[in-house]
């Protein structure tokens, strides 16, 4: 499966040749990497996706996640302030010695903002700031929390040339229904041929209180073939001994009005 993901993004790299660099839809996917970007004032951004991994680094359970979909709204309140909200519909298969285990339903969703505080010169990154909260008392009973659970992070990034630019993030997740803190790095390098087209490599990680850190990296293709849309797809590995085997992910992002 990983191969034909592989060859599913060259091909589209080959087929859909344009000419430049900047896309004018900035969105929050494929990568794990947050954009410091705002989306445009009184636009909506609609970013959705389908999602699958397989997790095998529990001998005991086989794992595998579907979101079927997960769905991001973004909207532009202030020039340099979004307001968003993210809901994931789930299903998640566990494979035990005695059974199967199915849940199915809504993760907890989502509020947060996004506030850009500098636009970023030749040497100094595009600086924002995210902090989301999962809510309680949403999704399904596998899946709710009784706390609030807040997250921040600190998003940058780099433009090196007209084609290369460096994003990453750094941040805290608290979930305090278990009381853990898990920080969150990522940084991804995406390159950009042609208008209409740009690639990235990632690296990415999490480091969880009372557990082994878990190191991820994937790949990825956006295809913007109007200002306003763009398609992704998206693959991954882990590489840590506790990190799920590999992911796949195909995206649909709309900004509007155009």
């Amino acid at each position: 499966m990983k191969v034909t993901v592989s060859v599913i993004i060259f091909l589209i790299s080959v087929i859909f040749p344009d000419a430049l660099f900047c896309q004018e839809i900035s969105t929050d996917r494929p990568d794990q990497t947050e954009s410091p970007d705002i989306v445009l004032r009184n636009h909506l951004q609609i970013e959705t996706g389908f999602f699958y991994e397989k997790d095998n680094s529990n001998a005991r359970a086989k794992t595998e996640n579907y979101n079927l979909p997960e769905v991001l709204l973004r909207y532009g309140l202030l020039n340099r302030l979004e307001l968003r909200f993210s809901a994931f519909y789930s299903r998640e298969d566990i494979l035990t010695p005695n059974g199967r285990i199915r849940n199915t339903g809504f993760q907890p969703f989502e509020i947060g903002s996004k506030i850009l505080f500098y636009e970023g010169s030749k040497f100094i990154p595009k600086i924002s700031a995210l902090t989301e909260f999962a809510l309680p008392k949403t999704g399904i009973d596998e899946y709710r929390l009784k706390h609030i659970s807040p997250s921040f992070m600190m998003l940058m990034s780099n433009e090196i040339s007209d084609k290369f630019e460096l994003g990453y993030n750094i941040g805290y997740d608290w979930n305090l229904d278990d009381k853990t803190t898990t920080g969150v790095y990522t940084i991804s390098l995406a390159y950009s041929p042609y208008e209409k087209i740009s690639t990235y490599l990632e690296s990415y990680g999490f480091m969880q209180t009372g557990t082994s850190a878990d190191f991820r990296m994937d790949y990825g293709i956006t295809y913007a073939f109007r200002s306003n849309m763009q398609f992704d797809i998206s693959s991954g590995i882990g590489l840590s001994d506790i990190s799920p085997d590999f992911f796949i992910d195909v995206g649909f992002s709309l900004r509007l009005p155009d």
